[in-house]
């Protein structure tokens, strides 16, 4: 990331109208990137690496799981590892939760209220610099 570049939150989920929403909220304060599976976020991640500050990524991604992402980060990026947070309806099968619980990473429950979004980003990432139109 270069220092005049923004920190920009990586969005991951595959339904298009929640990711349009999901990326909206996050644009209130920050650049944001959505993107609908694992190969797309695989791909903004070689093309983008250091410019992503956070990955925001469901549990579910169709056939896949975000901690199929979370894994592949392991050798194509290992820094993004603990910057990573979850979301989830619930409803988890047992095994992709104890790899949910494992991973160690915060997990938000959907519908994410839009003010605990905000809230969960700014802990992590801090106030954005200044509010976006």
């Amino acid at each position: 990331m270069t220092e005049h570049e923004a920190p920009l939150v990586l969005v991951v989920d595959d339904e298009p109208v929640l990711l349009r929403a999901l990326v909206r909220l996050v644009q209130r304060d920050r650049p944001a990137l959505g993107v609908r599976s694992m190969a797309e976020a695989l791909a903004a991640v070689r093309a983008r690496g250091s410019a992503i500050a956070w990955i925001l990524c469901d549990v579910r991604l169709g056939i896949e799981s975000g901690l199929d992402l979370w894994d592949a980060l392991a050798d194509l990026a290992p820094p993004l590892r603990p910057r990573v947070s979850f979301m989830t309806g619930g409803n988890v099968p047992p095994q992709l939760g104890a790899r949910l619980e494992r991973s160690g990473c915060a997990t938000l429950l959907k519908p994410v209220e839009p003010a605990v979004l905000r809230a969960h980003l700014i802990e992590r990432l801090g106030a954005p610099a200044s509010p976006r139109a």
